[in-house]
This record gives structure tokens, C-alpha cells and sequence, in this order.
């Protein structure tokens, strides 16, 4: 038989083609599946205890669950499958020679010696059902027994054990020897004798009577059960005078555990010896047994897809309850965010746009109001010399900003963009703050919190770059809002010439006054000794003229839109980028699964039957 790799190529891109319902449900429970793997490994925890891996072999269970039912749909006609499951040294290599009438499975009085699954098939199409089979052992390569190592554990092997069985177990079929589940290094394996399990038609517990009360045995048979499979027990290498104890204290211990009916079981003596050499009585009975249940292979994968939806919700809460706070811990995150903004909006009015020895904009408005007011022949000369007052000025006020600004930007640092980066770095400062104390508080996502925490401290400097740039460009793009006011307030202004022409006078008059004293002080400050008297005058006239009333429209419009404007320059630079933050977490260590995809999976099972 040569080597074969099964990748997910032709046969399961059919199985896909055919059901997509199931490939997507299967999808989304190997997803749930690494993040709970990757969950153990951060905590540290031991993956040989049940408790600590429900989650990982539930959702293994389930994920082969599905990948069977997609075999099925795949390969209506596969021949009966037959497993073998129990602890170390349980006989079952020996009872699976037994049941095939010949020796195939390797015989070892070590523990542990089978650590592969290893199928033996028999009927009359010669290695159909290896062809059939190669899609549902995902990830696992198919090779002789000689191949098999410990050093590769990714392996099975699955040969012909003869066109006919000796026994006449069936016309045709497989029976698979798993690995134990119990051993020490059990945990590296164990995947693959869950994997078994979902698919084989009947299952046969094999235990000694020295194991079958092992807590690893019924922890098994407890994950099993959700199954509803049809399973034989099989106590072995046990003394005549003891069997009927041991059987009634299995069943007792059964009914304690699982919900269903006690199975069948039967009892093989020590006596008998594990040789090859003979079939003991007790395991002629056993084929007699499975004989009659084989009879009707058919009637072992009714409702098969029902029992893998019932499988799915039966630990669906518990997969479900770290998706859960993860999402709940999303949800909080985004009012966090909204909280901050909020508080930046109301920081930003109050310290600018209300703020009445802060707020510039207007004047600004106002000091391009004077520059339309131009005095024919005498502003060109006023502008060069304001220009050559105002050098100083921007020289002395541009000190200081080189972490904010670029060099090349000769402009000083306005009130508003002072106070905007300040608020930019606050809201970092807060949502930071927000997620430490998450980080550290009992509320089922500590992991998601402190990652958003170290994400956000690590990534302060990309956001606050970006910040900055998005906020020249907010002042910018704001510029002809501020042109456009005083525009339209000039436009006024030339419907009454009586106070357009007062008004070219006294900014002339302004211009001379603050030119002189500027000359005189040195030409420092062009907002104290150009603007700030200039504006002044020109508000205290349009104030007291007709157009009073007008003005103050005017002022509280372009306030609303610089509002307004500030609002979605925060919106686009800051909770944008913070709120698309927790996307950037490793998706090895956390879920990152949204509710609609959580309610469409939902929706999937209810109708897979």
C-alpha cells in the first residue's frame, strides 16, 4: 500500500460542494476549537485533566461528528464501521485479532504500544473503503504499520485484513484498534481516538477488570454519551467467580454517570489467556452479538445528523461562554469609546468655541474681514508691513512645537490645535486606564483586556501620528469656512456704504496705531498689536451698527459648523482607528467572533437534520 497524505483536495472539495451547511458549521467548531487550545496553553494547564479539557474534546468530538455526517452524505454505501476504545492494557489489539479471525494488530504486553489508529477492512471492493475513508482523517497520513513511529504521530494505517472474514463477522466492514485514552502521554493522541469514535458505526468498550472503574474511563464515556451511539462493553482478562459483581458494579457506576441505558456487556475470563492461538467462547458470543447488529448496517446511521446537532447543543453553552464575555467585553470597549468622545466634545466646547479668551476662529473670520477692507493705495503697504511685523511673531510662537508639527510648518500652533492634541492624548490616556482596570478585575475576559491594554500602549505613538496629520488637515480643510463668513458678512456690509466706508476708516486708522506702537515695542505680537485691535474696533462697529444682530448669527453659525467639523475630524481620527483596535489582536489567542456569525451558526443547527 504506498504512502498517501490526505489534504483537503478532490474527494472533500466535493463533500463541501454537496453540503455547505455542514463544511460551514465545521468550520466555524475548528475556529472555537484552536482558540480553546490556545486558551490551555496560556494558562498552563494540564492536558491530561478532563476538566480542563472539556472544551477541546467536545469540540474534537463534534468536529469529527460533522465530518462523518459529510462522509455519509459523500459515501452512502461505506461498509459498517467497528471501534474498539478503552484504557491501556485492555486487550483490545488482541480482541480485534480475535473479531477478524486473523492477526493484523500488533500485540505488545508494554502500555501503551498502540498509539495510531489502525483500521483493518475486508469485503469485496478491494481498497473502496480506504478511498472513501481518506477525506475524514484530515490531516493525518495514511501508511503501512512498519511506518508507524512515535516520533510521527500524525499517522495511521488502514489495510485489508481479507475478502472474507474467517469469523463471517459481515459480508463486508472495518474494525478499527485505537489508542488508549488514559496513559500519560495520551493527551498527544487523544484527538484521534475521539475521531474514531464519532465515526464508527458501534462502539466496543474494552476494559480490564482492573480499569473499568478508572475516573479516565467514565470521563470518556461521559463526553461519549452525547453520541446516542450503540455501544457493546466488553470486560476482560477477569476471573469466572468474579464476573457477575464486576458487570453489576459496571452498571451501577453507568447509570451514575450517564443518562441512557446500561449496553450490553459481556465478560471475557483470564483463563482464557490472550493468546492468538484460539477464539474463546466469550468472544464467539461477541460475534454472535454483533452479527445480529450488523445485520442491518443502515439502521446504525439513522438520524446520525440529528444526534451531531443534539452532540453540538449539548456543550454549545460552554463553548459559548468565553465567546461570550469576549464579545460582551467588545460591546464595553465601544461605550468606553463613546464615553471618551463624548467627553472630548464637551472638553473641546467648553475650553474653545465657549471659552471667550480662547475661542479665535471668529476673529479670525473678523481679521480676513479686515484684509477685504483694504483702503485703496495705502493696503498693499500695510499688508508687507504686517507681514514683516508679524516674522517674530511666528518665529517666537513656534518654539516648542517640533513633536507635534513638522519642521517645514512655519505656522504657529493656533488654541485649537493645542487644545486637540491634548485631547487626543487624554482620550489615549483614559481608554488605557479603562482596560488595565478590566485587565485586572474578575469578568470572564481578562486575557481579551490585557492584550487591548498592551495593544493600545504599543500602538499610542501609530495612533497619535496619524492624529496628527488628520488635524492640519482638519484646519485646512476649515480655512474656507472661516473665508466664507467673512465673506459673507462683507457682502452685507456693501449694502450699507455708510458703515462699510466707517469701517475702511477705522481699520486704516487701527492698522496706523498698531503699526506705530509695533514699531516702537520692537514688532512683537501680532494678536495683541495687529489683530486683537483691529478685530476689536471692527466688532465694536458692526456690534453697534444695523447689521448687530446679523453678526451674531454669523458667530454662532460658524460655530455650530466648526462643531460640527471637529466632531467628525474626532469621529474619522480617533474612534475609528480605537474602535477597529481590538481587530488587530492575535487571532491564535482570542475568538474575535461576532454575534451575527454566532446567530447565523445557531440558525444552521437548528435546521441540520
Amino acid at each position: 500500500m504506498p504512502s498517501s497524505r490526505n489534504p483537503d483536495h478532490s474527494p472533500r472539495n466535493a463533500l463541501v460542494a454537496g453540503d455547505p451547511v455542514a463544511i460551514e458549521i465545521a468550520s466555524f467548531l475548528r475556529h472555537l476549537e484552536s482558540c480553546f487550545r490556545a486558551r490551555q496553553r496560556r494558562a498552563l494547564r494540564s492536558p491530561d485533566v478532563p476538566d480542563e479539557n472539556r472544551g477541546v474534546f467536545s469540540l474534537e468530538l463534534s468536529i469529527a461528528s460533522v465530518d462523518r455526517d459529510l462522509l455519509h452524505r459523500a459515501a452512502p454505501d461505506l461498509p459498517p464501521q467497528i471501534g474498539l476504545l478503552g484504557p491501556t492494557q485492555a486487550g483490545k489489539s488482541s480482541l480485534t485479532n480475535w473479531l477478524l479471525g486473523v492477526t493484523r494488530a500488533g500485540v505488545s504486553p508494554l502500555a501503551g504500544y498502540t498509539i495510531h489508529p489502525q483500521g483493518f477492512y475486508w469485503g469485496p471492493d478491494h481498497d473502496r473503503p480506504a478511498e472513501d475513508l481518506a477525506p475524514f482523517f484530515r490531516g493525518l497520513e495514511r501508511v503501512e504499520a512498519e511506518a508507524l513511529s512515535r516520533e510521527h504521530l500524525d499517522r495511521y494505517t488502514l489495510s485489508p485484513a481479507a475478502a472474507t472474514l474467517p469469523t463471517g463477522l459481515a459480508p463486508s466492514g472495518c474494525i478499527w484498534d485505537t489508542p488508549d485514552f488514559d496513559s500519560v502521554d495520551s493527551d498527544i493522541y487523544r484527538s484521534q481516538v475521539l475521531r474514531i469514535a464519532a465515526l464508527v458505526d458501534l462502539a466496543i468498550l474494552v476494559v480490564s477488570k482492573d480499569k473499568y472503574a478508572d475516573q479516565t474511563v467514565w470521563d470518556m464515556l461521559e463526553l461519549l454519551e452525547a453520541l446516542h451511539q450503540p455501544v457493546l462493553v466488553v470486560i476482560n482478562k477477569i476471573e469466572p467467580q468474579a464476573s457477575e459483581l464486576v458487570v453489576s458494579s459496571f452498571h451501577e457506576k453507568w447509570r451514575a454517570v450517564r443518562r441512557d441505558h446500561s449496553p450490553e456487556t459481556m465478560t471475557i475470563p483470564f483463563t482464557a489467556g490472550m493468546s492468538e492461538a484460539g477464539t474463546p467462547a466469550a468472544v464467539e458470543a461477541l460475534l454472535t452479538t454483533l452479527r445480529n447488529r450488523l445485520a442491518s448496517p443502515e439502521r446504525l446511521r439513522n438520524d446520525r445528523r440529528r444526534q451531531t446537532r443534539d452532540l453540538v447543543a449539548r456543550f454549545w453553552p460552554d463553548w459559548l461562554t468565553p465567546v461570550r464575555a469576549e464579545q460582551d467585553a467588545q460591546t464595553e470597549w465601544n461605550t468606553e469609546i463613546d464615553a471618551a468622545m463624548k467627553e472630548a466634545v464637551e472638553r473641546y466646547t467648553l475650553d474653545y468655541l465657549d471659552h471667550p479668551q480662547h475661542y479665535e476662529t471668529f476673529q479670525l473670520a473678523l481679521a480676513r474681514l479686515l484684509t477685504l477692507l483694504e483702503v485703496p493705495g495705502v493696503g498693499g503697504a500695510l499688508a508687507k508691513a504686517r507681514r514683516a511685523l508679524t516674522w517674530p511673531f511666528r518665529q517666537v510662537s513656534g518654539l516648542g512645537r517640533g513633536k507635534h508639527r513638522g519642521e517645514a510648518d512655519d505656522e504657529a500652533m493656533t488654541t485649537e490645535e493645542a487644545l486637540l492634541l491634548q485631547i487626543g492624548e487624554h482620550v489615549l490616556l483614559r481608554l488605557h486606564r479603562v482596560a488595565v482596570a478590566r485587565r485586572d478585575a474578575e469578568n470572564g475576559a481578562q486575557d481579551w483586556w490585557g492584550d487591548v491594554a498592551e495593544l493600545l500602549r504599543q500602538s499610542r505613538a501609530g495612533l497619535q501620528a496619524p492624529f496628527s496629520a488628520a488635524l492640519r488637515s482638519y484646519l485646512r480643510s476649515f480655512q474656507p469656512e472661516v473665508e466664507s463668513t467673512a465673506r459673507d458678512l462683507y457682502q452685507r456690509l456693501e449694502e450699507r456704504p455708510v458703515v462699510l466706508n466707517s469701517l475702511r476708516a477705522t481699520r486704516f486708522t487701527t492698522d496706523a496705531a498698531a503699526l506705530a506702537l509695533a514699531l516702537h515695542s520692537g514688532g512683537i505680537g501680532m494678536q495683541d498689536f495687529v489683530i486683537a485691535p483691529a478685530t476689536l474696533a471692527v466688532t465694536s462697529m458692526l456690534t453697534e451698527s444695523a447689521l448687530g444682530r446679523y453678526v451674531d448669527r454669523a458667530a454662532d453659525h460658524l460655530k455650530r459648523r466648526q462643531l460640527a467639523a471637529v466632531t467628525a475630524f474626532l469621529d474619522d481620527a480617533l474612534r475609528r482607528p480605537l474602535a477597529a483596535l481590538p481587530d488587530q489582536l492575535d487571532p491564535a489567542r482570542h475568538f474575535r467572533v461576532s454575534r451575527e456569525r454566532v446567530g447565523r451558526i445557531e440558525d444552521l443547527l437548528k435546521a441540520y437534520v
